[in-house]
């Protein structure tokens, strides 16, 4: 019997992970939603919202301890994609980079 592994959707840095699981436990909710619409200069935007229930469409990717939802339309524009969490004392963002372009983006988390 052959096992087929698939490879996780998004994965996290360690300092992303902390930050978005204070995020979570600060308010009391489950699951980070990570959508992609089409919006933007680059045609795309980001969006990161907290949420407590996981839509018919959701995957849920865990890493680290995080549960992040990812809806079936923004799955291809992120598969690959690693969060990284930045704190250079000017901003503090989520910023992602994946296999076919380097820094799509940051969001803003206070």
């Amino acid at each position: 019997m052959a096992v087929h592994l698939r490879k996780q959707i998004l994965t996290l840095t360690e300092a992303a992970a902390s930050k978005i699981r204070h995020q979570l436990e600060q308010s009391q909710r489950t699951f980070l939603r990570f959508r992609v619409k089409p919006r933007g200069c680059s045609g795309l935007m980001y969006s990161f919202e907290l949420a407590d229930e996981k839509g018919k469409l959701d995957e849920v990717v865990e890493d680290k301890g995080v549960k992040i939802l990812v809806d079936s339309k923004t799955m291809m524009h992120v598969i690959g994609t690693k969060m990284h969490f930045v704190n250079d004392n000017v901003r503090f963002v989520i910023c992602f980079a994946c296999y076919f372009y380097y820094f799509l983006g940051s969001i803003t988390m206070n």
